[in-house]
């Protein structure tokens, strides 16, 4: 519970004093690298802020207001992470200063995560923050019906610079929004069935094809050298669960119960949680499986329907997938890329052009860990980044992002 500070009842110019006086707490924020770091994720604990993880307060950073953002990520109804976005220079050290004031401040959202239902009227209900899938639910045939059960087929979920969506039906495959504009728009994106996301848009459009492959960082099983993806019907329930979302980061679960990868095996459960940030052109998951068989291997992917190959960069502790290449809907350059520690990784796979399960899917396999599986992934539009010319730019892009990773900022509370 917040503390309230009342000066009518200082009943005293000593009291009144006290009552008046700000405890100072800083934060020193370090790059020690010899590059310039931009929208770097700051986390701070609750536990290490003193008075201020009971008081409202604002960040300043250069005499400039920060925006921040609280999260409560046990779910006891009380936060107990902070959450901002820096840019530091090069070997220099940069001081967050924190301010108590009358309440705390309310910053516009630069993540969002959405999820909106088709209603008897034929439109799209209120942002749901919890469903249950239809169990083997085609996908929409859209030269008889106009618009699917929810809004883009699935959830979504996006930062200022790039979306995602999946198929919340038995696919469960995962797109890719390029986007034009910092502004959230895929609350609306797809409400008007007179304008089609598939062509480009003032803000953007849908950038991937995904078919039968994993398209954008799907998740699916290796399993004695055979491939399963993680959809059709053969689940006890899939439930979806917006966590959060705010001005620095969005986070949500997909929880797959019951999952029967092959008839001979016990069913596992799947748990996915999915996060975005701001000023990042990745989203990260962390997926926890219980009672996977021991021969059983986690796998994801990018797409491949234009014959463009994956090449690989190893960075430290980090191991990037990636592919580049004129393989947007829009017919120009698209970079995609997985990155995983390599606690996470076991070995790089390619699926098969044809076929009725898993196809055109360079695959990253991994090793089932009790603690859970983390990767990255990544999508960069030349539309969307004018800078990214050739394969060579995308490369120096990701070898940035990658080692940003790997030489975090360091921070320090004062």
């Amino acid at each position: 519970m917040r503390k309230i500070f009342n000066l009518a009842a200082c009943a005293s110019i000593a009291l009144l004093s006290a009552c008046q006086t700000k405890e100072n707490l800083s934060v020193l924020i370090t790059n020690g690298e010899e590059h310039d770091r931009s929208a770097e994720l700051v986390e701070l604990k609750r536990t290490d802020l003193k008075s201020f993880s009971e008081e409202p307060f604002k960040l300043l950073l250069k005499g400039q207001e920060l925006p921040y953002q609280l999260v409560d990520t046990d779910l006891d109804g009380q936060w107990d992470l902070l959450l901002t976005v820096v840019s530091v220079a090069a070997s220099a050290t940069d001081t967050l200063l924190f301010e108590k004031t009358a309440a705390t401040p309310v910053y516009p959202n630069t993540t969002q995560v959405r999820h909106r239902k088709l209603l008897t009227d034929r439109t799209f209900g209120a942002e749901l923050k919890k469903d249950t899938m239809i169990l083997g639910l085609e996908a929409t045939d859209f030269s008889k019906e106009k618009l699917p059960p929810y809004l883009t087929e699935g959830p979504a979920w996006e930062n200022d610079l790039v979306g995602f969506r999946l198929y919340f039906d038995k696919r469960n495959g995962r797109d890719i929004w390029g986007k034009l504009t910092p502004e959230l728009v895929l609350s609306e994106v797809g409400t008007d069935t007179t304008v089609s996301y598939h062509n480009l848009q003032p803000w953007g459009m849908d950038i991937l094809k995904v078919g039968g492959s994993l398209g954008a960082g799907a998740v699916g099983f290796s399993y004695k050298d055979s491939l399963y993806r993680l959809a059709g019907d053969q689940f006890e329930s899939v439930t979806y669960e917006e966590l959060y979302d705010g001005p620095i980061q969005a986070a949500f679960k997909m929880v797959y119960k019951g999952f029967k990868v092959r008839p001979d095996l016990e069913p596992i459960d799947v748990e996915e949680l999915i996060t975005i940030t701001k000023g990042q052109w990745y989203y990260n998951n962390k997926v926890t499986i219980k009672n996977a068989p021991g021969e059983l291997m986690l796998i994801t992917g990018i797409v491949n329907l234009h014959e463009v190959e994956f090449k690989y960069l190893e960075i430290d502790h980090y191991i990037s997938m990636y592919s580049y290449g004129i393989q947007s809907e829009n017919k120009d350059g698209l970079g995609m890329a997985l990155l995983v520690d390599k606690k996470n990784f076991g070995s790089f796979a390619t699926a098969p052009k044809t076929g009725s399960g898993i196809v055109n899917t360079h695959l990253i396999k991994m090793p089932i860990l009790k603690e859970g599986n983390e990767f990255k992934f990544l999508s960069m539009w030349s539309k969307s980044l004018p800078e990214m010319t050739d394969d060579v730019k995308f490369v120096d892009l990701l070898n940035t992002v990658t080692y940003n990773l790997v030489k975090p900022l360091a921070v320090k509370v004062n």
